[in-house]
């Protein structure tokens, strides 16, 4: 079985850290495959793709664009699915780090295309737009007390005994309102 690059890149980051979840997905899609083996982009978000996982990068990338409505509606679905509130503000704060990565390259005086050309791993072509709007938006400085924020959300999340749903809404909501343009 072989995959287009898009396809690769998209298996990366749609399977998760769970072996056996993993390989049961790749079985599904060698038969999805069928004979010629050869998978393409399409097929892999057919066979793969998981709704409550595209929401949640959803989600993520309306928080670090600053758009505070589509997080709100978007984090309702997610949480409706059943996502855990953890694991939604981990997705937010593995995606600033990369984004603070990312930052900090271009603090360099490397241009916007050539860090998102040059990013490991790829960005995933559909989300490159996003990057770019999102390195417009935030600097290393900026983003560096949002990601202690997203780390107390977590911790609180839990220790405290508060709901954890809304500790998530309202962390989220923070980094959306931060990402905002500094007038």
């Amino acid at each position: 079985m072989t995959a287009s690059r898009d396809a690769g890149q998209f298996l990366v980051e749609h399977l998760g850290g769970d072996r056996l979840l993993t390989r049961s997905e790749l079985e599904k899609l060698a038969l999805y495959a069928g004979d010629d083996g050869r998978v393409e982009l399409e097929d892999a978000q057919q066979s793969v793709s998981d709704a409550a996982a595209l929401e949640l990068t959803d989600a993520v990338m309306a928080a670090a664009e600053g758009d505070a409505a589509r997080v709100e509606r978007v984090l309702c679905r997610v949480l409706q699915e059943g996502e855990s509130p953890v694991t939604i503000i981990r997705a937010l704060l593995r995606h600033l780090h990369r984004l603070h990565a990312l930052t900090a390259r271009a603090a360099r005086g490397i241009g916007v295309e050539e860090v998102l050309r040059t990013a490991r791993p790829a960005i995933f072509f559909k989300q490159q737009d996003n990057f770019r709007r999102q390195l417009a938006l935030w600097s290393e400085t900026r983003l560096r007390p949002q990601l202690d924020r997203l780390a107390k959300a977590e911790l609180d999340m839990k220790t405290t005994g508060l709901p954890a749903e809304t500790i998530c809404r309202e962390a989220m909501l923070a980094v959306a309102q931060a990402a905002r343009p500094q007038r």
